[in-house]
């Protein structure tokens, strides 16, 4: 499976979470905004171009097509709760899911804590959560 496949495949899974909007790695300046001017939930899936698993790491001792991809996403609202929440959907939708092609996805790492970026107009808060995906 090629990197772009397995990021498509991504996209449409975190896509189909009702009500929460998925950028692909360009967020407009002005995102949708509440009537108190605070950021909608939404997600920002990053395109990552992955690896191939190298041969030292193949049980079979045979040339690897299997492509490792890590999957980073920023989860993001004009709260603290609202992040919290889109980070849940985000996990729920791609946590142990088989995604077309590939093996179940696993988080990497614990997320960083959620943080407030003031250099955007509105500020809003926001977290990374960073998913691996193994595609034979």
């Amino acid at each position: 499976m090629d990197p772009l496949s397995v990021h498509t495949a991504a996209y449409t899974a975190l896509d189909a979470i009702a009500h929460v909007t998925v950028y692909d790695g360009d967020v407009p300046e002005k995102p949708p905004a509440d009537t108190a001017g605070r950021v909608l939930p939404y997600l920002v899936l990053w395109a990552n171009p992955g690896r191939h698993l190298p041969d030292s790491e193949n049980l079979a001792s045979s040339a690897s097509t299997a492509l490792i991809a890590d999957l980073t996403i920023t989860c993001a609202g004009g709260t603290q709760a609202r992040v919290l929440q889109v980070a849940h959907l985000a996990r729920n939708a791609l946590l142990g899911v088989v995604l077309t092609g590939c093996g179940p996805a696993s988080e990497l790492t614990a997320p960083r804590p959620v943080q407030i970026d003031r250099n955007v107009t509105p500020a809003r808060f926001y977290t990374v959560l960073t998913f691996r995906l193994t595609a034979p």
